[in-house]
């Protein structure tokens, strides 16, 4: 059936593990990378045990794992990724959004023992452009923050190309990585850093003209299966007044507007929030500019499209990997035409 497909486009700026000060890896890049990640992933060891990072509590972070991957004969690759949302007492909870707020009821359905709840983000690797992208298929996470931790801390601990000793206590820890089993270990640094990939001009254009910049508007979109996104609501309605801020149900949008000029920093900064951010609470900013009719978006500066694709999908809402790589293939080139 035809789904809405929206496209992400990213840039691996680095992969793989290097000495200091080197801008290229002593070896490995993206390719090999996803190559190990198969291998690892799907030798048989439970779903549960392919989240390769620790989150961070007081970050709100949970736990995303590897579902599945498929693999093109060009080489590109799909992977699907499952990320953990939060339960109340081992149910899902839901809000009925036409419920007056304050008096909304909760609704929950038991968890199965040992399944894990959340949700799944699809990614498209096209390791001979060392690009990405994220597809969206109804739903507003890309899932672009969660698997930058997850392919680092994979590169850190779980490739072939660690190298572990047992210490004194009978626990196992990594003291370098090696290309192969022949070759000498190193202390090196595992990378994955990846940043949107961008239309020159639009940024540049901010940057030139930041002194006529006279308002930041902030558009975002808060969803109550993000900790964070619950917090930032809890703090609007504290400054709103409220004694009891109203429960977060479903997605709610909020925009901000400030009158303000940034210096050069302070721009740079908001910037780099953003590209952090994109897909997450950080929606979109726009600024507006003396002697401007319209506001600059930074979201417009964005490698991105949206299309209709014939893809299959299971009885849970799970897009089969083959059919849309099926898919891809027929748009390949006109989508990889934007970032040339």
């Amino acid at each position: 059936m035809l789904e809405e497909v929206k496209f992400n486009f990213y840039r691996i700026e680095r992969c793989g593990y290097y000495k200091r000060g080197e801008s290229a890896p002593a070896f490995c890049d993206i390719g090999q990378t996803l190559s190990e990640l198969s291998a690892w992933a799907f030798d048989g060891k439970p779903f549960a045990e392919t989240c390769t990072y620790e989150p961070d509590d007081d970050s709100g972070e949970l736990n995303t794992y590897c579902f599945k991957m498929n693999t093109a004969g060009n080489g590109d690759v799909l992977l699907t990724t499952w990320n953990e949302t939060e339960t109340l007492e081992g149910a899902l909870a839901s809000v009925k959004g036409s419920d007056p707020a304050g008096k909304a009821t909760v609704d929950s359905s038991p968890v199965p023992a040992g399944n894990i709840a959340g949700y799944p983000t699809y990614f498209w690797f096209i390791p001979s452009k060392n690009i990405f992208a994220t597809l969206r298929i109804g739903t507003r996470a890309n899932g672009h923050a969660n698997l930058r931790m997850f392919m680092r801390d994979f590169l850190s601990k779980f490739t072939s190309y660690c190298v572990t000793e047992t210490d004194s206590d009978g626990e196992e820890k990594i003291v370098g990585y090696r290309a192969s089993k022949n070759s000498k270990t190193q202390q090196l640094s595992p990378v994955f850093v990846s940043r949107p990939a961008k239309l020159p001009g639009r940024i540049e254009y901010l940057k030139k003209h930041r002194a006529e910049i006279t308002k930041i508007t902030r558009k975002s979109v808060l969803s109550a299966q993000n900790q964070n996104d619950r917090s930032y609501w809890q703090r609007i309605s504290e400054n709103l007044g409220l004694t009891s801020s109203p429960s977060l149900a479903g997605d709610v949008r909020v925009k901000a507007e400030l009158s303000f000029n940034p210096n050069e920093a302070e721009l740079d900064q908001i910037i780099k929030e953003w590209e952090s951010e994109i897909g997450s609470t950080w929606s979109n900013v726009g600024f507006d500019l003396k002697g401007h009719d319209d506001t600059v978006w930074l979201s417009h500066a964005l490698v991105k499209d949206k299309l209709n694709l014939d893809i299959t999908k299971d009885i849970h809402g799970i897009i089969s990997l083959p059919s849309l790589q099926i898919e891809l293939e027929k748009h390949r080139l006109d989508l990889l035409n934007m970032l040339s």
